[in-house]
């Protein structure tokens, strides 16, 4: 009988560990089969946003470009091709194009292309390749790259764990070293583990009203970063108030014992002896930054542009769910994931070795 349930709990313990990786295995796949091809240097430093320009075709002179002619729901344009030697134009800056692949003509003097069919549109573009008029011509280059979003997440990530982990740190250690009063104690404990249930959902709607509409500072990356904060107070909380309980008694009595006051005790012994707890704190709150849409996309907007504070801007995951709603691009979105995945993976590391260069530095 022994023998028989020992083998089922075995059983169930590989089971358990079998469906775990086979699902860590399933979703990498998936994410790095579908973003992998769009994983390149532009991607990454280029702008996400599309840049528009006005340039002029000067009379009389001939140019070189190949297009197609793309016609869809709302929209008609002129997407220019790989050309062998393409023809450079200038705008009313002096700066130089070129007539290459990815520039998008949507409006040739006064004309916006939506306004004409097909065939006339392409009797426009054959004209501009020797016009009898000096032409002002919008030409707009897709943002297909995700910088400003790279940036903003970093940002967003610095700003929130700068915050949070100060005020979650000092509320751990008056929970676990003070103890003033238990019966507070309790009410805070129950705080804290309310607030950690709390969907982040609602967490979004309260900073879109209270931080965005009572105190003024409107849909921008700040009011994110405030909704976030309290977000991951639970989180950071409990986390080092577990590695400050795991902390030996026998070290406190003993710094005592040599004269040592209990802020000394606090910060020379206690704090450097559960470092790894606190660095796992900031993990896992990094962690929850990084996965987090529906508080940015109430409370920090949907703008993909560098981070300024007081400004919308969007983070990696909101982007990626703006793109598979709106336009269901899951290669971009997969993309995205990869971009965090390493992220959240290189910020693990550097926690690790900050972690232990700091405890080495500590207790050496």
């Amino acid at each position: 009988m022994k023998n028989i349930k020992k083998k089922f709990i075995m059983t169930g313990l590989i089971g358990s560990v079998a469906i775990t990786l086979l699902s860590l295995g399933m979703i990498l796949l998936f994410v790095f089969g579908n973003g992998m091809s769009k994983i390149s240097f532009d991607f990454l430093t280029g702008d996400t946003r599309n840049k528009t320009t006005y340039v002029i075709f000067e009379k009389d002179k001939e140019y070189s470009f190949e297009y197609d002619i793309v016609v869809e729901s709302r929209t008609k344009e002129v997407h220019l091709k790989e050309t062998k030697n393409p023809s450079e134009v200038y705008n009313y800056e002096g700066d130089k194009f070129k007539l290459s692949e990815g520039l998008v003509i949507n409006k040739i003097g006064k004309n916006k292309l939506n306004d004409f069919s097909t065939d006339q549109i392409k009797s426009f573009v054959e004209y501009l390749k020797k016009p009898k008029a000096d032409l002002e011509v919008r030409l707009t280059a897709p943002g297909n790259g995700i910088f400003p979003l790279i940036m903003t997440t970093l940002f967003v990530i610095l700003f929130s764990i700068g915050i949070a982990l100060p005020f979650g740190l000092f509320a751990a250690i008056y929970l676990v070293e003070y103890k003033i009063n238990p019966k507070a104690n309790k009410i805070i404990h129950f705080a804290i583990d309310s607030l950690a249930g709390i969907p982040s959902i609602i967490f979004g709607l309260f900073g879109f009203i209270f931080f965005g509409q009572v105190l003024g500072l409107g849909i921008s990356l700040l009011s994110g970063i405030l909704t976030v904060v309290i977000m991951l107070l639970p989180v950071i909380i409990k986390t080092i108030e577990e590695a400050l309980m795991s902390v030996p008694n026998p070290l406190r009595e003993s710094s005592y014992g040599l004269g040592a006051t209990k802020t000394q005790t606090i910060f020379k012994v206690i704090l450097p002896t559960a470092l790894p707890g606190i660095i796992v704190a900031s993990i896992l709150a990094i962690s929850r930054v990084i996965g987090e849409s529906a508080i940015f996309l109430f409370a920090a907007g949907t703008t993909a542009q560098l981070p300024k504070l007081f400004e919308q801007g969007a983070t990696l995951t909101v982007y990626a769910y703006s793109i598979t709603n709106e336009y269901n691009d899951i290669e971009t979105a997969c993309a995205i994931g990869i971009v965090i995945i390493v992220i959240v993976l290189a910020l693990n590391l550097l926690a690790k070795l900050v972690s232990k260069k700091l405890g080495g530095g500590l207790h050496g």
